[in-house]
C-alpha cells in the first residue's frame, strides 16, 4: 500500500463524510484512509475525545467553491492527505 504524508489541522472539522469508524489513534485513522478501497479517501477527520474516524472522498481543493469548508470544533482533527509514495513512486493526488 502507498504511504502518503498527511496535512493536519487541529479543532477543525470537514462536514463531507463517505465513511464513519472507529479509530485508536489519528495515526490509525489515516491508515484506514490509505487502505480505503470503496472510494478514493482524500482527508478524514479524527474525534479525539469519542475515537471517531470519518473519511471523505472529498478535501479542501476539491470542494473550495463551498461556501461552508472547515468548521471549527474542539477535539476533532482535520487531516488531508498529502503526497503519497508507493515503493520508489511519487503519486499525488
Amino acid at each position: 500500500p502507498a504511504t502518503c504524508e498527511y496535512q493536519t489541522i487541529p479543532d477543525h472539522f470537514f462536514p463531507y463524510i463517505d465513511r464513519l469508524s472507529r479509530a485508536f489513534s489519528l495515526s490509525d485513522c489515516q491508515r484506514q484512509c490509505d487502505l480505503e478501497d470503496k472510494f478514493v479517501c482524500r482527508s478524514l477527520n479524527f474525534e479525539t475525545v469519542v475515537r471517531d474516524c470519518a473519511l471523505s472522498s472529498d478535501d479542501m481543493i476539491s470542494m473550495q467553491h463551498m461556501a461552508d469548508g472547515l468548521i471549527p470544533r474542539p477535539n476533532s482533527i482535520y487531516s488531508e492527505k498529502g503526497t503519497c509514495e508507493q515503493g520508489t513512486e511519487r503519486i499525488s493526488h
